[in-house]
C-alpha cells in the first residue's frame, strides 16, 4: 500500500520561497518610509527645542546669541548650552580667551555629543577627526541664518555674518534682538539642516580646497576677514543666497555648497522661523523668495 508523506514538493517550496521575498520587497520601502519619517519628526523637533532656546536667550539678555565671538571662536550654539540643560558644560566653557589661548578645555566640550544639534537621519556614530586643530569633534547639522544676500565666504570682503553687513539673524560679534525683525518673524529663517560630509571636497574661488564640513561649540576657522580670502563663516552659519542641497553640486564652487542649507531628508531641508515654527522647504522654491527669507528687514516680498 502507497504512504502520502506529508509536506511541500520542491516546486511548492519554491513557490512558497518567492511569495515572501516579493512580500519583503514590497514591504521594505514603506518600513524605510517610516523610519524616515519618524527621523524627520525627530529632526523638526531638534530644531524647535533650540528656537525655545534661542527665544530663552533672548528673553534673558534682550538678544540673541552672537552668531559666532570672534576671536574667542564660540559659536551660537555654545551661548544655547545652559537653555537646552547644559549648564554644566557651558560652565566649563572659557569664555573669553581667544581660541589659541583657551587650551584643551573648549575643545573637549566641542568633542562631547550633545544629540540636539543632530539630525538622525545623518547617522553621526563617531566624533570625527579634525587634523587642523582638533583630534575629534562631534559635527552639527544645524546652521544659523547669517544672511540672505551673501553667498560666497572667499574672494570677496565680505561674508555672511560679517559685523559691517549682517542682513541675517547672526552675525560675528552681532547680537539682535527680535525687534531687528522687520519682514515678519513667520518668514525670516532662523536656523536650518545642513549637510556634513568630509568625503566631499571642492575648490572655493580663492583656489583653495575645502571639505563639506559644519560644527558645533567652537570653532577657530571662521575669521570674518580671512588673511588667504578663503573664509569658513559656513561652519556655523548659513546663507538663503544660494540654493537648497547644494552641497551634492560637484560644479558649484565648495563655499556656496557649505553655506547652503540642506539634508539627507528627500527634495528639500527643514526650517525653523523666527516665530519658532518648522516647515519643509522644497528645494525648487523660488530663488528670490528664498532670498528674501534669509534677511530681516529687507522688506522683501517672500511668496
Amino acid at each position: 500500500m502507497l504512504v502520502r508523506r506529508s509536506g511541500l514538493t520542491l516546486i511548492e517550496l519554491l513557490v512558497v520561497i518567492a511569495v515572501i521575498a516579493i512580500l519583503i520587497a514590497l514591504l521594505l520601502p514603506a518600513v524605510q518610509m517610516a523610519r524616515e519619517s519618524a527621523r524627520r519628526i525627530h529632526c523638526a523637533n531638534n530644531l524647535r527645542e533650540l528656537g525655545l532656546a534661542a527665544f530663552e536667550y533672548e528673553s534673558t539678555f534682550q538678544q540673541l546669541p552672537p552668531g559666532q565671538r570672534f576671536p574667542q571662536g564660540l559659536l551660537w550654539s555654545a551661548y544655547l548650552l545652559p537653555f537646552i540643560e547644559q549648564q554644566p558644560a557651558f560652565d566649563r566653557l572659557d569664555l573669553e580667551s581667544p581660541f589659541a589661548l583657551a587650551g584643551d578645555v573648549n575643545k573637549q566640550i566641542a568633542a562631547r555629543r550633545f544629540s540636539l544639534f543632530q539630525c538622525p537621519t545623518q547617522g553621526f556614530s563617531n566624533a570625527i577627526s579634525d587634523i587642523k586643530t582638533f583630534s575629534v569633534r562631534e559635527p552639527s547639522s544645524y546652521l544659523a541664518c547669517a544672511s540672505g544676500l551673501i553667498g560666497v565666504e572667499s574672494a570677496t570682503d565680505v561674508l555672511p555674518g560679517d559685523p559691517r553687513f549682517t542682513d541675517g539673524l547672526f552675525g560675528t560679534n552681532v547680537e539682535l534682538g527680535m525687534r531687528s525683525i522687520k519682514d515678519g518673524s513667520s518668514m525670516t529663517v532662523m536656523f536650518g539642516e545642513c549637510v556634513v560630509n568630509t568625503t566631499l571636497t571642492g575648490v572655493d574661488r580663492a583656489g583653495q580646497t575645502e571639505i563639506i564640513d559644519h560644527w558645533y561649540i567652537v570653532s577657530p576657522e571662521m575669521s570674518p576677514q580671512p588673511p588667504d580670502q578663503s573664509g569658513d563663516v559656513s561652519e556655523a552659519f548659513g546663507s538663503t543666497a544660494v540654493p537648497i542641497n547644494l552641497f551634492d553640486k560637484p560644479t558649484a564652487f565648495v563655499d556656496e555648497r557649505e553655506l547652503s542649507f540642506g539634508s539627507g531628508h528627500p527634495q528639500g531641508v527643514q526650517i525653523l522661523y523666527a516665530d519658532g515654527h518648522v516647515t519643509f522647504v522644497y528645494e525648487n522654491i523660488d530663488p528670490a523668495a528664498w532670498s528674501a527669507q534669509g534677511t530681516r528687514s529687507g522688506r522683501d516680498l517672500t511668496q
